[in-house]
């Protein structure tokens, strides 16, 4: 009952900073938000599967 005597969370709760690759990634989800229309969009997962299989 540590929570309950402490009046707290039994662990230290943290905001790490964010990695490189994290922030590569928030950068490319920016990118593709703002830029809708460089990115391909697939109706069904027909077309998505056709898609990734390709060697384009």
């Amino acid at each position: 009952m540590t929570l309950i005597k402490k009046n707290n969370v039994p662990f230290k709760i943290v905001n790490p900073t964010p990695s490189k690759e994290m922030l590569e990634a928030l950068k490319e989800v920016n990118e593709m938000i703002n830029n809708p229309e460089k990115y391909p969009r697939y109706n069904n997962r027909k077309d998505l599967k056709k898609a990734l299989l390709s060697d384009e």
